[in-house]
């Protein structure tokens, strides 16, 4: 069985790693040299956006002897809008290293992984491998080939700042910031790295390159931000859904098959889990649909919220962070083990109806 894997990001070496514990060894592509974005960050996996109940450490551990080691714990987000502010506190997540450091996600999972990968190669079109295969796993982490194919539908567009920044920081505090002025209806966020290094985002929807400048500068401006910048990088960033999500001997896995949430925009967990379920599609001969559709379910219901959050002027946004920040709320929505996210889409569908 010859099976193709294009990109070694998270999702390509989870599928990569699944498909070698059943012994079938993938031919990996991958556009860059090394596994691991050269621009080192930190990532969140925020606990209420996820699909199980139980820790997903200990889910991915449990129902897929994967063990991966987060960075840190996160313990304590600070969320601010213009004229509120709310500190929420708890058992709220993990922090997960990404880029090319050896305890980054991806290099978990490359060092577990232990095959060779074809670096430096690009694959632009699945025309170049569609007939050298038997199956083909679509992992870029973009939408390219899922936009060759037609079954790309795109949520949420938007530009984004990614820098790493020198300060003094507490490694289980994350921040997150939500102004129109600078955000629209996006937001900003920072995530530590360790005491002296975090991860600070702008993510913007609505504009183009050349404006990022005017939002970034008044995002520094507005919230005081000092940091000295070590480094940065722009970008596009797309979320959206892909229908169908196997075209043929083509399966799309992790971003390039929609599974980024465009309410946060944090993927790596679904990512994960994709890349594993279509590893034993394959193998199994299952039906990849069915076992993806309750991932999927999730981003949609997400997606609910978000089209709520893009109706979002500021005085909305002072409301919604006025409201989290009462303690019944708090309790009910950050001490609740049971309470996730995606239970508040019918209401959220509801608005959306309304408007």
């Amino acid at each position: 069985m010859k099976i193709a894997i294009i990109g070694a990001g998270v999702s390509g070496l989870s599928c990569a790693l699944e498909l070698k514990k059943h012994g079938i060894i993938p031919t990996i592509f991958e556009k860059r040299s090394s596994v691991g974005d050269n621009l080192s960050y930190a990532g969140m996996w925020p606990r209420i956006l996820f699909r199980t109940i139980e820790d997903p450490i200990q889910y991915l551990s449990h129902k897929y002897n994967l063990k991966l080691i987060p960075l840190n714990r996160l313990k304590k987000i600070i969320m601010a809008s213009p004229n509120k502010k709310t500190v929420i506190t708890g058992k709220l997540g993990h922090i997960f290293k990404r880029g090319q450091e050896i305890y980054s996600l991806e290099n978990q999972l490359a060092l577990l992984l232990n095959l060779p990968i074809q670096f430096d190669t690009y694959i632009k079109s699945i025309q170049e491998v569609k007939d050298s295969f038997d199956y083909i796993v679509v992992a870029q982490g973009v939408n390219i080939i899922s936009k060759e194919l037609g079954v790309w539908s795109s949520t949420f567009n938007s530009i984004c700042r990614v820098s790493t920044v020198l300060g003094s920081f507490k490694t289980d505090t994350s921040y997150i910031w939500f102004n129109t002025q600078y955000a629209k209806n996006g937001f900003c966020y920072l995530i530590p790295n360790n005491e002296k290094e975090a991860t600070l985002t702008q993510i913007v929807n609505g504009i183009s390159h050349h404006e990022l400048d005017f939002y970034w500068n008044a995002f520094l401006e507005r919230e005081e931000i000092r940091f000295s910048i070590l480094e940065m990088r722009d970008m596009e960033h797309s979320t959206g859904f892909v229908n169908p999500m196997q075209v043929g001997n083509i399966y799309f896995v992790g971003n390039a098959g929609g599974l980024t949430d465009d309410l946060i925009g944090f993927g790596a967990f679904n990512a994960v889990e994709s890349g594993i379920i279509a590893a034993r599609s394959i193998v199994r001969q299952s039906n990849y649909h069915e076992l993806m559709q309750p991932i999927v379910d999730d981003i949609e219901r997400l997606n609910e919220l978000r089209k709520v959050i893009n109706t979002y002027a500021n005085q909305d946004y002072d409301k919604l962070i006025g409201f989290l920040k009462t303690p019944l709320v708090k309790q009910l929505l950050y001490q609740n083990p049971l309470f996730r996210a995606k239970q508040l889409s019918p209401f959220a569908k509801w608005l959306n109806k309304k408007n």
